[in-house]
């Protein structure tokens, strides 16, 4: 399967036809850049390794998601998405385009610190 009908797979719902053919390939890493996924369910999808660099994740449903070593560089997402997620070792979110609204409690939820405002 190629990246553009891995695409077209979760955008249609499919998780559960998309996590099993992660399950068959654990070799292939899903390059999903600049990718469209604004208000998709995503929810319990294996996205670990998945190359997200500039996709649009803004309202996905991200609950139990796996974003093990995900590249999220420049990726646009709400910041509250990031609450409920599993498995975000070693994400990259680096220039991820991180609404502000609920950013402290995710990152006291997340990494157990305290944000201070300036």
């Amino acid at each position: 399967m190629t990246n553009k009908e891995l695409i077209a797979l979760l955008q249609a719902g499919k998780v559960e036809e998309f996590n099993q053919f992660r399950v068959d390939n654990p070799n292939f890493i899903p390059d999903f850049r600049g990718a469209d996924f604004f208000g998709i369910d995503l929810s319990y999808a294996n996205l670990s390794y998945a190359n997200f660099s500039n996709a649009d994740l803004t309202s996905a449903n991200l609950i139990n998601a796996n974003l093990k070593l995900a590249n999220l560089y420049c990726v646009k997402i709400n910041k509250q998405q990031l609450t409920h997620l599993i498995f975000v070792e070693n994400a990259d979110f680096h220039n991820a385009d991180l609404f502000r609204d609920n950013f402290n409690k995710m990152l006291q939820g997340l990494l157990g610190i305290e944000v201070l405002e300036a």
